[in-house]
């Protein structure tokens, strides 16, 4: 069945471009919203900690709850649609979000339900992520990249949203997360209407960017935390990297193999 994911050529071609792009954004704007929804009003402080707290009620709160839901709900749809090429952003989104949500649930505990359990589902969450690489690396550079891009962009922008949580309370910061989210979007805009030159600087610049948010991460955390900050943010960009380089590379060597049984 993965195979024939993997080698449906009618999948690749003529997708719709805009939708492949918006997770990103749409993540930041669930990341904004959500921001804003923990201050209470007229306590959001630029340049300094505001008063953040996940308990704090407000109506607010609809609005990234309604976008998670948008999220996982075009990830099911793509999956459903055979992930064509603009499934792959929505479906890391998704996978990110979840990872993110367990991993904040998890917080704190020695284990969020048992650790087999919590092994299981863990190894779950890696495969799925593997398995799209493998899909989009079976088809072509393009939809590699594009899924490269995409899971890079999601991973980063939730980590990088952890600067407004208790203690470093940074919601000024975390508010960056919408034109982050937009320039991500508009660099898998460049990868799906632009030549190959165009989509390697986009990949490059989309690293970029995601160096440069989380080293804005690094310099919003200090004190006793700085140490385990700039640890967390290295992390982030391994991560990052790996995702966003991995499938390409994949793809390379796909399609050397297939000149090779060609020849």
């Amino acid at each position: 069945m993965i195979r024939d994911l993997a080698t449906s050529r009618n999948l690749s071609d003529g997708q719709p471009t805009l939708l492949a792009a918006l997770p990103p954004l749409t993540i930041g704007l669930m990341l904004f919203t959500l921001a804003l929804a923990g201050v209470p009003w007229g306590e959001l402080v630029f340049g300094g900690r505001s008063g953040f707290s996940l308990r704090h009620f407000s109506v607010l709160y609809a609005v990234p709850a309604a976008l998670a839901l948008a999220v996982v709900g075009v990830a099911g749809w793509a999956v459903r649609s055979g992930l064509p090429r603009w499934g792959y952003t929505w479906l890391y989104s998704a996978l990110v979000m979840i990872s993110m949500a367990l991993t904040v649930m998890g917080d704190d505990r020695p284990a969020l339900i048992s650790p087999v359990v919590d092994v299981f589902i863990a190894l779950c969450l890696l495969g799925a992520l593997a398995v799209v690489a493998w899909i989009a690396a079976r088809r072509s550079v393009v939809d590699a990249l594009v899924a490269g891009i995409g899971f890079a962009a999601a991973f980063v922008l939730v980590s990088f949203s952890a600067v407004a949580v208790p203690p470093f309370r940074r919601v000024d910061l975390a508010l960056l997360a919408l034109p982050a989210g937009l320039a991500f979007s508009l660099l898998l805009f460049c990868v799906l209407r632009s030549g190959t030159r165009m989509r390697w600087v986009a990949a490059l610049l989309t690293a970029a960017l995601g160096a440069g948010l989380m080293s804005l991460y690094v310099l919003a955390v200090a004190g006793p935390w700085a140490g385990t900050g700039a640890l967390f943010a290295t992390r982030v960009v391994q991560i990052a990297a790996i995702g966003l380089l991995v499938p390409p590379m994949m793809a390379g060597w796909f399609q050397r193999r297939q000149f090779q049984v060609l020849d």
